[in-house]
């Protein structure tokens, strides 16, 4: 067992060109190429919320550079890798471009737990408005900027991590619900409050929930260490 655990520590790409983006170079934020490698174009802080499974808000320390630089990642695995699932970001793939973001950017990270500002859901004074599904599998997603909605069955821990990438905070799900369920939430954008409620509100009215501001401990990747990358 632990040879297993040190053989996943060290998983690597087996080629990998880092450099830094040009204006003209296109390339999608993040590709899964076959065979597990990566074709990708991003900001080193959107590698590391793929890395390490985070938010945003959830980093911290990094220097300005790696919010606004964009840096080119083409890497392939070794010979004979399968993903589990075609095209899909696996852990082993995760280890590796952890592993890789550690080689070239010499980033060094710890992780903490923060007392920090969070949004908690909780039921309504009236009971939640949630239909239960049989179905214990999301189907279908219906995600945009207004909109966060499923088919199939999702549990609420589904909804509260949907919701953070849209209230930039750590979202904790306190209702005490078990079931699975089905969600159909809509609101307007910020900019055009007469269009519809706001997501606060139809929280309230479409799923008999509140979205209310606390503190909570809350894990963050701090980091330590990172340079710029020397580019080859």
């Amino acid at each position: 067992m632990l040879l297993l655990a040190l053989a996943a520590q060290n998983l690597t790409f087996d080629v990998a060109s880092v450099k830094r983006s040009t204006s003209s170079a296109y390339r999608p934020p993040f590709t899964v190429t076959g065979g597990g490698g990566i074709d990708a174009n991003a900001t080193l802080d959107l590698y590391l919320v793929l890395a390490y499974k985070v938010a945003p808000f959830q980093i911290v320390n990094l220097p300005e550079w790696a919010h606004s630089e964009d840096y080119t990642i083409v890497a392939h695995a070794p010979p004979g890798t399968v993903q589990k699932v075609a095209g899909k970001r696996d852990d082993e793939l995760l280890e590796r471009l952890r592993n890789l973001l550690a080689d070239r950017f010499h980033l060094a990270i710890h992780r903490e737990m923060r007392d920090m500002p969070v949004y908690v859901v909780t039921v309504a004074k009236n009971g939640p408005k949630l239909p239960e599904s049989e179905k214990h599998e999301i189907t279908s997603l219906h995600m945009s900027r207004t909109q966060v909605a499923n088919e199939g069955g999702a549990r609420m821990s589904w909804l509260a991590a949907s919701l953070e990438s849209r209230v930039g905070r750590k979202v904790i799900d306190e209702t005490g619900l078990t079931e699975f369920y089905r969600f159909d939430l809509h609101w307007a954008p910020e900019n055009l409050p007469d269009a519809g409620p706001s997501l606060f509100t139809a929280v309230q009215e479409q799923l008999g929930l509140k979205l209310e501001a606390k503190r909570r401990p809350v894990e963050v990747i701090v980091v330590d260490r990172v340079e710029r990358p020397t580019e080859n």
